[in-house]
């Protein structure tokens, strides 16, 4: 079991190897500020969406289909939603993931 499961669901310091979440966390938007989210990977099983708004968008003045509407083009978000309500290693797998991109493609803030 990764270790940042093993952990969050105890007190002591000492892993035990064991995960049991008491709830999957269904119905709970998660905002992922971060370089955006791949809406398409498996690992979200269409839970991944878009938030509404983009920083790099707004930053760079990009409109119609040349916005990114918060798809991760760098990696780091998707790897951030991932841990938070990713079906496999995520510690809360049934949450809703929303993108707020705020990181660009090299992953530097505008």
């Amino acid at each position: 079991i990764p270790w940042h499961l093993d952990r969050i669901d105890q007190r002591p310091r000492t892993p035990n190897n064991f995960y049991q979440p008491i709830a999957t966390g269904a119905g709970v938007d998660v905002y992922i500020v971060d370089s955006g989210i791949n809406y398409n990977h498996e690992e979200f099983e269409n839970r991944a969406i878009y938030a509404g708004y983009d920083a790099v968008d707004a930053y760079m003045g990009l409109v119609g289909s040349d916005r990114m509407q918060g798809l991760d083009c760098e990696g780091h978000g998707t790897f951030v939603a991932s841990l938070c309500g990713g079906k496999t290693f995520g510690s809360a797998k049934g949450v809703n993931l929303l993108s707020l991109r705020a990181l660009d493609c090299t992953g530097s803030a505008p």
